[in-house]
């Protein structure tokens, strides 16, 4: 039974959306920018300097590493879904967890010198970081929908997005003070404070009220059925993850190193309103256009370098990529919850285990493309071709054709 709700928590529930955003949204979003922008996707800005380090890594070896941090994930969602978690406060407490977790991984990462090192580390961090994910998107949607926020999704994503811009900003001056061991270093100490944050922030769910929901009237029956998600969705983990990886290695060969930076910078920044912004779109065209459209805009930006060079199309490009991979992730979420709504928490893991599925077998084999044909050109195209058969799935999946 939840603790009485102090007037002021009240007043924040209710007064969402308005001037505050709920403390829990906050605190999800530093979660997410810890665990996913920094825990996850440090790697990315970071993998230049460490390709051109004291071990001259391989595009190979780049994507098996990148590759075990993926199957650490799939394992940390595999087994959020079965831990028993008895009680938000429950899942609070395994969310700290998993943060600090990811945390020690990080700074241990400027530490290790050895490729079986780095793929303990990277595995113990991709575990951490998909323990922390389905935990605190269960978490705070099945909180939001009781508290009649239901749109407050695309607050939480976007710490995706900063914490992939910050690690595109900050890096490059870590990187040039100290090489990638500073990068790794300097990443892990700026976690800290923000992992305190989150973990002082989420405790809140508990003692927020499940009060002033939004009448919602009967359930809407959901536009697509649930095997047809957790199909796109590994096909968008298998898509999305060469490009992810490989985005700053592929402008550092193909443009230059400061058009790599730029590149990532740009990833994060749109990357940060894209949950909101295609959650616009959705109820604007409806849930199945949008889908529809995400899978296709986020094909144009990893095809796009492959046919055009120069700095301004590694821009476009980059805002494209940034701008539909987590409105995917967003958006799925949100349409799996309906397609299974009786058990949020599972029906995040199962997605999540599709997408892990997905996404480690891409950087591994696109590594080892990339390393026969000594170009990363091939490997993006097959990805985006994989991206393409997304939404022909989604379409045999459909859900009462009359439904937009």
């Amino acid at each position: 039974m939840r603790p009485a709700a102090s007037p002021a928590a009240i007043a924040e529930a209710r007064g969402w959306p308005g001037r505050r955003v709920p403390r829990p949204l906050w605190a999800g979003l530093a979660a997410l920018v810890a665990a996913i922008g920094i825990g996850r996707f440090l790697y990315t800005p970071l993998l230049p300097a460490m390709e051109a380090g004291a071990i001259h890594l391989s595009s190979a070896a780049a994507g098996a590493i990148a590759s075990t941090n993926y199957l650490g994930y799939l394992v940390g969602a595999l087994t959020a879904g079965v831990i028993p978690l008895r009680s938000g406060r429950d899942r609070v407490r395994w969310v700290g967890v998993a943060l600090w977790l990811g945390v020690a991984a990080t700074l241990a990462m400027g530490v290790a010198s050895s490729l079986p090192a780095w793929f303990v580390l990277r595995g113990v961090a991709g575990l951490a970081s998909g323990w922390a994910f389905v935990w605190v998107a269960a978490l705070l949607m099945d909180w939001m929908v009781q508290a009649g926020h239901a749109n407050g999704h695309g607050w939480m994503f976007a710490g995706v997005g900063v914490g992939i811009a910050l690690t595109g900003l900050v890096t490059p001056a870590l990187v040039a003070v100290g090489g990638w061991r500073a990068g790794w270093w300097g990443m892990g100490l700026l976690a800290v404070p923000i992992v305190w944050w989150a973990t002082q922030g989420l405790p809140l769910v508990d003692r927020m009220p499940a009060a002033a929901p939004a009448t919602t009237g009967p359930g809407r029956p959901a536009p697509f059925a649930l095997w047809g998600l957790v199909v796109a969705y590994a096909l968008e983990g298998l898509g999305y993850v060469v490009m992810a990886t490989f985005i700053t290695a592929f402008f550092t060969q193909t443009a230059s190193p400061a058009v790599a930076d730029g590149s990532w910078v740009l990833v994060g920044v749109a990357a940060a309103p894209s949950v909101a912004w295609w959650s616009h779109v959705a109820r604007r065209w409806g849930e199945r256009r949008a889908a529809y459209a995400l899978y296709l805009v986020e094909a144009a930006g990893v095809l796009l370098p492959v046919f055009v060079g120069g700095f301004e199309a590694a821009g476009v490009a980059s805002v494209l990529f940034g701008g539909t991979f987590l409105g995917v992730m967003g958006l799925v979420l949100i349409l799996g919850r309906e397609a299974s709504p009786q058990n949020a928490t599972r029906t995040v893991a199962q997605l999540t285990v599709a997408f892990g599925l997905g996404q480690m077998v891409g950087p591994a084999a696109a590594g080892w493309l990339t390393d026969l044909t000594h170009a990363f050109q091939p490997a993006l195209l097959l990805s985006a071709l994989v991206l393409l058969a997304a939404p022909a799935v989604l379409w045999m999946a459909r859900r009462h054709p009359a439904l937009r």
